[in-house]
C-alpha cells in the first residue's frame, strides 16, 4: 500500500480506482440488479448435494509431475479451502444471532401498529407494509442461512489414498499422486464454498433490506417519543358520551340539589327564630 503522494513501485498494486457516473449507470447498476435477481433465484432453486468433478483434472492431466518440494504448497491450498469453510459457517451463525435479535423488534412493531392510532389511514397502511416487508426479508435471510449450514459435503483424503484395496497392499509413496489428491480435494471444496458464499451474500442483502424497512416502521414510534408529539391541542366543541359518566353526573347533580335544599331549609329556620326573638324583645 502506497502513502498519499508517493508513486507506486513497478511491482506494487494500487488501490481501486474511481469510476465515472456513466460507468455507474451503464455497468454497475445493471450488474447490481443482475446480482440481486440471482440471489432471489437461488433461494428458491434446488441443487445437487455434491459439486461437479473437474473434467480435465486426472492422474495424467495436466501433464507433468508434482515434485516433493511442492507438497507443502498443495497442503496449504487444501488447508485454505477448509479454513474458508469454517469462516463461512461462523458468519452464518453470527447472522443467525442477529436474526434472533431482529425478530422481537419486528414483532413489537406489529403490536405497536395494531394498537396505536387509526388503522384506516394511508400512513398506517404504509407502516404496516414496511413491517410486513421487513419480516418477509428476514424470513428469506433465515432460509439462506439454513441452506449455508446445510451444505456438509466435502472432500478429504482417506484410506484409499494410502491402501490399494484391489491388491491388498500399501501404495508406494508418490509425491505426484499425493499432491494431485490434495489439489482435487481443494478444488472440490472450493466449489462447495462458493456455493455456500452465494447463499451467505444473499442472506446479508436480505438482512440489510429488512433493517431498512424496520427503520421505516420505527419512524412513527420515534416521533411519538418527542416532546412536541406529546402536546396535543383540542379545538372546537368536544362531546363526550358515556353511560358511566352520565350516571355519575346525574348522581352529583342530585347530591348538589339535596345539599341546596338542606341549606335553604336551615336558612328558613334561622330566619323564623330571629323573628320570634324580635317579637319577644318588643314586648
Amino acid at each position: 500500500m502506497c502513502a498519499k503522494g508517493i508513486e507506486p513501485k513497478k511491482y506494487s498494486a494500487t488501490p481501486p480506482q474511481k469510476i465515472s457516473l456513466k460507468e455507474v449507470i451503464t455497468e454497475e447498476i445493471p450488474r447490481m440488479i443482475s446480482k440481486i435477481s440471482y440471489f432471489f433465484a437461488i433461494m428458491f432453486s434446488a441443487y445437487k448435494p455434491n459439486s461437479v468433478d473437474p473434467k480435465n483434472f486426472t492422474s495424467s492431466s495436466p501433464s507433468g509431475a508434482i515434485q516433493p518440494d511442492q507438497i507443502d504448497l498443495c497442503k496449504q491450498i487444501y488447508a485454505e479451502a477448509i479454513e474458508r469453510t469454517e469462516v463461512l459457517d461462523k458468519k452464518a451463525i453470527s447472522m443467525l444471532t442477529l436474526i434472533s435479535i431482529l425478530v422481537p423488534l419486528i414483532t413489537s412493531a406489529f403490536v405497536y401498529i395494531s394498537t396505536a392510532g387509526s388503522q384506516n389511514g394511508y400512513g398506517h397502511k404504509v407502516i404496516f407494509f414496511a413491517a410486513f416487508m421487513s419480516l418477509l426479508f428476514l424470513l428469506l435471510s433465515f432460509v439462506g442461512i439454513f441452506r449455508v449450514l446445510k451444505v456438509r459435503n466435502y472432500e478429504a483424503l482417506y484410506l484409499q489414498s494410502i491402501i490399494d484395496e484391489e491388491n491388498d497392499k500399501i501404495f508406494t509413496f508418490s509425491a505426484d499422486r499425493y499432491g494431485r489428491g490434495l489439489l482435487w480435494c481443494a478444488t472440490k471444496n472450493t466449489a462447495m464454498n462458493d456455493h455456500k458464499a452465494d447463499f451467505l451474500r444473499a442472506s446479508q442483502l436480505f438482512i440489510f433490506t429488512s433493517v431498512i424497512f424496520l427503520i421505516i416502521t420505527a419512524v412513527p414510534f420515534i416521533y411519538s417519543l418527542s416532546p412536541d408529539a406529546k402536546t396535543q391541542k383540542i379545538t372546537g366543541e368536544v362531546t363526550v358520551k358515556s353511560a358511566t359518566i352520565e350516571t355519575q353526573l346525574n348522581k352529583i347533580a342530585d347530591e348538589l340539589k339535596m345539599v341546596n335544599e338542606k341549606l335553604t331549609k336551615k336558612e328558613g329556620q334561622k330566619r323564623g327564630r330571629k323573628g320570634i326573638v324580635d317579637s319577644n324583645s318588643k314586648r
